[in-house]
């Protein structure tokens, strides 16, 4: 029922709905990224790291010790474009 201190349609006493399900980690810093740009959780690369060792990938930090070469395989996240961009030669 309306009124001066109701809003129509609103049920009062009424049983709110199930609880949400807890986000993952990996779900949070997603839903930061998508609704903000930025995120101040942990980054993506941190939570698929695993992931990414176990398919051979190596680090910034292993790349010192590669001798020239060697194939590697790499991966991360671009967080800047150069503009204009690089023209290889």
């Amino acid at each position: 029922m309306g009124g001066p201190d109701r809003i129509e349609g609103l049920v009062v006493g009424a049983e709110p709905p199930t609880s949400l399900k807890t986000m993952t980690e990996m779900e949070e810093v997603v839903a930061d990224l998508r609704g903000t740009g930025i995120s101040v959780g942990a980054s993506l690369t941190e939570l698929v790291r695993p992931d990414l060792i176990a398919k051979g990938v190596i680090t910034a930090q292993q790349l010192r010790s590669v001798v020239d070469g060697e194939r590697v395989l790499v991966a991360g996240v671009v967080t800047h474009r150069q503009r204009p961009e690089t023209r290889w030669v």
